[in-house]
């Protein structure tokens, strides 16, 4: 019972992690540095335009990029973070949930 107790007391802290990071965007924040083509620029020699920031997805099972304004660039960080620890957080609730249920005795 005691048991019990602690998975009931672990679930309840994953509902609240869980319940805290809704505010989620799947994806991952990449930095990208490009040369632009023009003879002489700089880039030519190795010094790259950047950052740039791009977020990369996967959908229907091919991979999908699209740029990051820089003034949305910490609000998508903030969202993909979240995203990460939501699931992380959904995956030990399951876990939990199908001790206390399966393993109850």
């Amino acid at each position: 019972m005691k048991l019990r107790g602690v998975l009931v007391s672990h679930r309840n802290r994953q509902r609240e992690r869980l319940l805290e990071h809704l505010d989620v965007m799947v994806g991952t924040v990449v930095e990208c540095y490009r040369t632009c083509g023009k003879p002489g620029c700089a880039c030519q020699q190795g010094k790259k335009h950047g950052p740039y920031y791009m977020l990369t997805w996967s959908e229907g099972g091919r991979t999908r990029t699209r740029h990051i304004p820089r003034h949305k660039l910490e609000e998508v960080k903030r969202m993909t973070r979240n995203y990460q620890v939501a699931r992380e957080a959904l995956r030990k609730l399951g876990e939990f949930n199908r001790r206390l249920v399966l393993e109850e005795q």
